[in-house]
């Protein structure tokens, strides 16, 4: 895929590295996008922003609105991670993570659920810190659940149930540690999640994806991957969106001896096959797909972070 891409910067006049990290699309026109931005070279304070219109407008400020968590937010940096569409009343459910600057490394996730002119309400914000943890991030929502990692005494990945206000943790045996970055609503209770995974004596994660019953609080067929089945070539799997029937599109990136850069997978849930797509975006991220654009990250050449947008093919390359 060429580098057609477009660099997005939050429009500012200040020096700030933009990072663009999820969205939906909302009609045909509109869509929805989310991240957080931090000043160059300062301290690594993060203001995270959610932009609502359509993709020619991305350079007026005015169709922005700065999410903060709405406690203590003198010392408390909000970094907005993920966005779904909740219960389609025209409510928003937004994820992340807050870093409490005061007590490092201090950190939990949080989920936002209601209308954007009702951030204030404390009430639509619910802290996410399963017992003894720290560092909590919270990276996606669908449906009723969130998906994310923490530290206790070791990395772990969570799956989060809103109605229940339950806590599953993510395991797989032998796997000393997986991360859970994403999550899709496939109907009757069923979802199925991508992430990735380390393995005892393999220096090279690969990525993954599972199913999780939630009428069961099951998790089931695991298959991992690596980028190109090259088992040298660390992989991780950020987003999954649903294509046509029976297939699932995956975004993500890699790091191996040949290079390192972001790729799309499209899957075949009958055959567990994948077919491979490259993104030219130099030193990129990817980290979540919008209607038929790529989104993520990439580092230019004045190591400035920068978000991208990039059109994907819908077509099988392999």
């Amino acid at each position: 895929m060429e580098g057609n891409f477009k660099t997005f910067r939050f429009p500012t006049s200040r020096k700030v590295d933009t990072h663009l990290t999820d969205g939906i699309q909302v009609d045909h026109n509109n869509v929805f996008l989310v991240g957080y931005t931090q000043e160059q070279n300062e301290t690594k304070h993060a203001r995270s922003f959610l932009y609502r219109g359509p993709w020619c407008d991305l350079e007026r400020r005015d169709r922005y609105k700065t999410i903060e968590f709405p406690f203590c937010k003198e010392s408390v940096s909000t970094v907005l991670y993920g966005i779904d569409n909740g219960t389609g009343k025209g409510e928003l459910r937004f994820v992340g993570s807050c870093l409490d600057e005061k007590c490092p490394p201090q950190s939990f996730g949080f989920l936002f659920e209601g209308q954007t002119n009702a951030l204030e309400c404390e009430d639509n914000w619910t802290v996410l810190r399963p017992e003894g943890a720290n560092e909590v991030t919270a990276y996606a929502a669908a449906g009723a659940l969130v998906v994310g990692t923490y530290f206790d005494t070791e990395h772990r990945s969570f799956i989060y149930d809103s109605d229940k206000q339950v806590f599953y943790e993510v395991t797989f045996p032998n796997a000393d540690r997986i991360s859970t970055y994403d999550i899709l609503e496939r109907g009757n209770s069923k979802y199925t999640l991508c992430g990735s995974a380390k393995f005892p004596g393999s220096s090279a994660g690969k990525g993954y994806i599972a199913e999780w019953d939630n009428q069961r609080q099951e998790l089931s067929n695991f298959q991992f991957y690596n980028f190109k089945g090259d088992c040298r070539n660390k992989t991780s799997f950020r987003t999954i969106t649903a294509t046509k029937p029976g297939h699932i599109q995956l975004a993500g990136d890699w790091i191996g001896a040949a290079g390192h850069g972001a790729f799309v997978g499209r899957i075949s849930l009958r055959t567990n096959h994948i077919a491979w797509q490259s993104i030219h975006v130099p030193n990129a991220s990817a980290n979540a797909i919008v209607g038929k654009n790529l989104i993520g990250v990439y580092l230019n050449k004045h190591q400035q972070v920068n978000g991208f947008i990039q059109p994907i093919s819908h077509a099988h390359h392999h």
